[in-house]
């Protein structure tokens, strides 16, 4: 997959695009970007045009808690078949209108002969672009448009506001079956305060993405993936209350692994909520309740092995 980042070419070949910021590529998301991938039998280049950064953060100030990683997007989306990937700044073509967004930018840019978008997507100066402008006109310039209906889950429309509220609330395993897989980082190992060597139950230390949502704090199920192996673990999301962190962090226990792997890359799946983060009475009373979560934790590892849920998330090699 190719991946560009400004608007300073033309494309040469025509193209079906998929827009939208996608953040989580959840399964409404792949169902937009399956039906552009699908247009490769017709001749047409499977284009993803999305930004590198989340457009409600830049145009009020807020970001809620970005589900995917841009390195984490852009692997997933070469695994659903996307061959060319637009990940240009929001600021360069936030004040273009919206019929400047369709001629100079669909049209002369991106060569489009097809695009495809959720009916709620909006784009141009002021979100002044909608799906009806779009059906409107996009056909002046040759290019077909396609309205993709919202997947539902439990009747209602999947969307990323609703897999970050099931995060935030420590439902994850709701939230992977929306996303299609399982939530989690890929983050560098850093060095953490060595007490749970000491107990019996060393762990790695994870932070938290730059402008990741932030899951509850608790302790999680794991499938951690480190070395091309997938281990059980048990990871806390928090600030340790028993020995004191200064950020949250991911610390996970990673059950029958040794070795020395700081500085190294792991990806950790968070399969399901155990308990909520708590202070405990002394390193002995934590140790036996660590003991006790991995029991836990390996039965739930067990319908993880057998999960189709496993892809997409596990190696995070492709960067933006």
């Amino acid at each position: 997959m190719k991946i560009i980042k400004n608007l300073e070419n033309k494309e040469k070949n025509p193209t079906a695009v998929a827009l939208g910021f996608f953040d989580g590529i959840h399964l409404g998301h792949q169902k937009v970007i399956s039906q552009a991938v699908d247009r490769e039998t017709e001749g047409l280049v499977p284009t993803v045009f999305t930004f590198l950064d989340m457009p409600s953060a830049k145009i009020k100030g807020r970001n809620p808690g970005l589900l995917t990683t841009n390195e984490e997007k852009a692997l997933i989306m070469e695994k659903l078949g996307v061959k060319l990937l637009y990940a240009v700044d929001f600021n360069s073509v936030k004040d273009i209108s919206a019929y400047d967004f369709v001629e100079k930018i669909l049209f002369e840019k991106l060569n489009a002969k097809k695009i495809f978008f959720g009916e709620n997507y909006r784009f141009g100066k002021n979100a002044q672009g909608d799906a009806s402008f779009l059906l409107e006109n996009c056909p002046k310039y040759g290019i077909e448009c396609i309205t993709v209906p919202a997947e539902s889950f439990e009747g209602k429309p999947v969307s990323s506001t609703r897999i970050r509220n099931c995060i935030q609330n420590g439902d994850v395993f709701t939230a992977s079956k929306m996303l299609g897989r399982y939530f989690g980082v890929s983050q560098t190992i850093v060095a953490g305060n060595k007490i749970g060597r000491q107990m019996g139950t060393p762990t790695i230390n994870q932070q938290v993405p730059p402008g990741g949502i932030l899951p509850k704090f608790g302790v999680y199920a794991s499938a951690v993936t480190v070395r091309g192996r997938t281990y059980c673990g048990v990871t806390n999301v928090g600030v340790k209350p028993t020995v004191g962190s200064k950020i949250p962090l991911y610390e996970t226990w990673i059950i029958n692994f040794s070795g020395d792997i700081y500085g190294e890359k792991a990806t950790t799946l968070l399969l399901d909520f155990i308990r909520p983060e708590r202070k405990f009475e002394s390193l002995e009373e934590l140790k036996g309740e660590i003991f006790k979560n991995g029991i836990q934790a390996q039965k739930i590892f067990k319908t993880f092995l057998s999960s189709e849920k496993r892809q997409y998330h596990l190696n995070t090699e492709e960067t933006m």
